[in-house]
């Protein structure tokens, strides 16, 4: 709808693709770190017989994530336009998911290491 107002200038225009463009090249660095790391510790944590329900599950979680991830991004910044273009908190949401993901590493390492390092 934003795209198609004729009274915005081309500016705008510039600004926002820019911005989508930055916000989408973070999370897909982000997703390809921790991906590279996750995918491999599946098979370490599970049993034989539950490992591809492991894979099966966390792939459809993962999945979930990537489809409403830009949808609340998206929606931040239609919100929050008015502010710095949107993007300070489409950049403060993506700052609080990857403290989410850097905690959710941190208490993994902890319980790993506390039960005989099976993935370190």
């Amino acid at each position: 709808v934003f795209f198609f107002n004729d009274t915005a200038t081309t500016e705008i225009y510039t600004r926002r693709i820019v911005g989508s463009v930055r916000c989408v090249q973070e999370t897909g660095i982000l997703s390809s770190i921790f991906l590279a790391a996750f995918w491999p510790c599946i098979k370490l944590v599970t049993t034989q017989g539950m490992t591809t329900t492991a894979f099966g599950l966390t792939f459809c979680i993962q999945d979930v994530f990537l489809f409403t991830g830009p949808l609340v991004s998206g929606y931040v910044i239609d919100q929050t336009a008015g502010f710095n273009g949107g993007y300070f908190w489409a950049t403060v949401l993506f700052s609080i998911f990857t403290g989410a993901a850097t905690l959710f590493g941190g208490i993994v390492f902890c319980m790993d290491y506390s039960q005989g390092k099976i993935l370190f």
